[in-house]
C-alpha cells in the first residue's frame, strides 16, 4: 500500500505523537502468544495510529504508554507460558482486587521469578492503589530482568513525576537514550519532557 506524506499531515502526524505522550488514553493491552516471545495487539492506540503503522507491520513487543498529567492509570498486560492461566486471571482481578491480583502475580513470580512482566504488574497495581515504593520497586525489578523494557521506563519516569522527582525523570530517559540508541521511543519522550519543562 502507497502512502502519500504531504507536510502538512507530516505536522500534523508529530504534534499527534507528541499529544499521546501528553495525554492520549492508554487503551493498549498486549497478550503474548504461549510458548513463543511474540506478541499480538488486542486493541489498537491512538498513539499507533499516529506513528503511522500499518496492518503490514508486524506487531511488536511493546506497550504504548503515553505521559499525561494527571497520569492515566496504567494498564497491566497478559502474557504466556506455563503460569498463563494465573497470570491472566490476575490481569481480570487487576482493576476490582488489585490485592488479590498482586497475590496472584507473586506466585507466578515464585514459578517465574524473572517475569519482568510480572514485575511491571505488580508495580502497575501498586501505582493504583498509591503505595509508590512499592510501584517503583515493581518497575525497577522489571528493568533489572529487561532494562530495554519501555513500559515501566515511562510509568517509572511518570512515578517520579508525580513525586516531584522531575530530575530523575529526566536522568532515567537520558540513560535509556544512550544505552539504547536505536530505541526512538526514549528520544520522544526525552523530547518531550525538554518541551515540558521549557528547554527546548
Amino acid at each position: 500500500m502507497k502512502h502519500i506524506t504531504s507536510p502538512i499531515s507530516f505536522g500534523l502526524l508529530v504534534l499527534g505523537t507528541l499529544f499521546c505522550f501528553a495525554g492520549c488514553p492508554n487503551n493498549s493491552v498486549l497478550k503474548q502468544n504461549s510458548g513463543s516471545d511474540s506478541t499480538e495487539k488486542v486493541s489498537s492506540s491512538v498513539a499507533d495510529a499516529s506513528a503511522g503503522t500499518s496492518a503490514a507491520t508486524p506487531p511488536e513487543k511493546k506497550v504504548v504508554v503515553e505521559a499525561s498529567a494527571p497520569p492515566p492509570r496504567p494498564r497491566p498486560v497478559a502474557t504466556g507460558g506455563s503460569v498463563e492461566e494465573q497470570f491472566e486471571q490476575a490481569v481480570k482481578l487487576a482493576s476490582t482486587q488489585p490485592a488479590d491480583a498482586i497475590k496472584l502475580l507473586q506466585e507466578v513470580l515464585s514459578k517465574q521469578p524473572r517475569s519482568h512482566q510480572a514485575w511491571y504488574n505488580i508495580g502497575v497495581l501498586y501505582d493504583r492503589m498509591g503505595n509508590m515504593p512499592s510501584a517503583e520497586n515493581g518497575y525497577n525489578k522489571a528493568l533489572e530482568i529487561k532494562p530495554n523494557y519501555f513500559p515501566a521506563v515511562i510509568n517509572l519516569t511518570r512515578l517520579y513525576r508525580r513525586q516531584k522527582r522531575d530530575g530523575q525523570a529526566t536522568l532515567l530517559l537520558q540513560r535509556k537514550a544512550s544505552q539504547f540508541p536505536k530505541e526512538l521511543r526514549y528520544r520522544n519522550a526525552l523530547i518531550h519532557t525538554y518541551i515540558r519543562k521549557g528547554q527546548l
